[in-house]
């Protein structure tokens, strides 16, 4: 039989530049594996079917389990495994593997099940850093720190409450994750280029194969929407926030400035001229590539929002962007699970720095206004007063108390307004301040032992879901697997 391309005879074979030019092969290797499974996947609905033979389906499944990819220049994977079939098995055998399948579906098909993974490996890797944060947490479970507004101290917290807001934020991104993975699980194939197959291929039965938990019912839109990867992307853009965001604090709680905290040396960096330093160089990175993500999306955006149904090698340019904006995050997620494995706090220096600062100044007003009758607002002036003189004199916050607070107290409220010593100690002692807070959820010490147990239990929940999703990801191919073996493959 004459000699047969897979692209056809409809034009001129294409130059070597222009096939380089559009290639995605350099991409399209981290989806081997994937478009193995939907080619045997493939293989055995043509069989099912009755469009192949038995030894036709044995040779093409044989064939996909022992393929190598080579150094060759060719436009996509798809076309390369196809042509070593043709080359390896000949036209009679392989010239059916195509069969009611297109590159569209198939592209889209592999994407989905490679970005399922790259899901579930983010979703483990956040899960190891909660873990690690609440580890810290339990470690300075009642030690404090001052917590900020506008980069200005605003209160004392303890250390597991700041880190405990770490962890919360990122269990909504481990959600948000998870509920993408049901939007991301759903498969194209069977949708061919389009409009569907006149071949009757079991489109459920290749799903499941696949570990799908359905299929996306409409050609079109299985084929050409991206949307999933603008949602990805978007998801995965809100972890690089709280990355960043982290990374800054560790940034300035290691300078000397805050010298709140001691890095790991593993994270850090000295200078090249100047010896003493000890630079926060991984923190400073993982800052700077928390806009990786972002653009990623702006990108595809850009890419996405002119084009017209269906599918265009537009497309083509869009998962890139996926991977790189996924692999950045992951990496980052890694780097900061490290730094916060090693992290130790300067306790008695954090301390020191609050013990006769004004952070606890918002409690003194409101225990004016409950215990004292004042009304807040009086109460904040007064205590606002009291916090300016202190400073204008250079007199020690409880010492302005004990000496002003008679006097403004009558200049605002009217009457003198009185605290005794033991009142005074109290309210300037941040972590009896702490003990004063009444709401859910504060950050109040006799109640730090409830809030970790609620996060470990989420914790707990979370990895029960990760194992969930591989368990049925692992049957569902391990079916395939099964399957293909009937043909002579293990």
């Amino acid at each position: 039989m004459k000699s047969i391309q897979v692209t056809g005879k409809r034009l001129k074979k294409q130059n070597k530049e222009v096939t380089s030019y559009i290639s995605s092969i350099f991409w399209d290797r981290r989806l081997l594996k994937q478009v193995l499974r939907i080619n045997t996947a493939h293989t055995l609905a043509l069989y099912e079917a009755g469009e192949i033979s038995e030894k036709d389906a044995k040779s093409i499944v044989n064939f996909l389990k022992s393929f190598t990819i080579e150094d060759e220049v060719d436009e996509d994977i798809h076309y390369l495994i196809e042509r070593s079939a043709i080359k390896k098995l000949g036209i009679d055998v392989a010239g059916q593997m195509n069969l009611g399948k297109s590159r569209n579906d198939q592209v889209a098909t592999a994407i989905r099940m490679e970005l399922r993974e790259t899901i579930l490996s983010v979703v483990e890797e956040l899960l190891k850093l909660q873990s690690f944060i609440l580890s810290l947490s339990e470690k300075y479970k009642r030690n404090l720190i001052p917590a900020y507004t506008h980069l200005q101290r605003a209160q004392p917290v303890l250390i597991s409450y700041h880190f405990i807001a770490y962890f919360d934020s990122i269990s909504r991104s481990v959600e948000r994750l998870f509920s993408l993975y049901s939007r991301v699980n759903l498969s194209p194939m069977g949708s061919a280029a389009l409009a569907g197959t006149t071949i009757a291929i079991n489109r459920m039965k290749v799903a499941e194969l696949l570990s799908f938990d359905g299929i996306i019912r409409n050609g079109i839109d299985a084929v050409s929407s991206r949307d999933f990867v603008l949602d990805s992307i978007s998801c995965i853009i809100t972890v690089a926030l709280d990355l960043s965001r982290f990374a800054e604090e560790i940034v300035l709680w290691s300078s000397s400035e805050f010298d709140f905290i001691e890095l790991p040396d593993e994270t850090t960096a000295t200078s090249s001229i100047m010896p003493q330093k000890k630079n926060p160089v991984v923190a400073e990175i993982i800052r700077a590539r928390s806009i990786v993500p972002l653009s990623s999306l702006v990108s595809s955006f850009s890419i996405m929002k002119a084009l017209p149904y269906s599918y265009n090698l537009d497309l083509q340019e869009v998962s890139p962007n996926l991977w790189v904006a996924f692999d950045t995050v992951r990496d980052a997620v890694n780097m900061v699970s490290r730094i916060v494995s090693s992290l130790s706090f300067k306790v008695e220096a954090i301390e020191k720095k609050i013990s006769h600062d004004y952070t606890c100044a918002s409690f003194i007003a409101e225990y004016l206004s409950t215990s004292k009758k004042v009304r807040f607002r009086v109460s904040h002036a007064i205590v606002g007063e009291i916090v300016r003189s202190s400073i204008k004199k250079k007199i020690k916050f409880g010492d302005a108390i004990r000496t002003l607070l008679p006097v403004i107290s009558k200049k605002y409220s009217g009457k003198k307004v009185l605290l005794s010593e033991k009142e005074i100690e109290k309210l300037l002692n941040p972590m009896e301040a702490l003990r004063m807070i009444k709401t859910e959820g504060g950050s109040n010490p006799d109640d730090i032992d409830r809030e970790l147990k609620i996060r470990e239990e989420i914790l707990e929940r979370d990895m029960g879901s990760l194992n969930s999703a591989r368990l049925r990801l692992r049957e569902g191919l391990e079916k395939l697997e099964k399957e293909a073996s009937k043909f002579g493959c293990s």
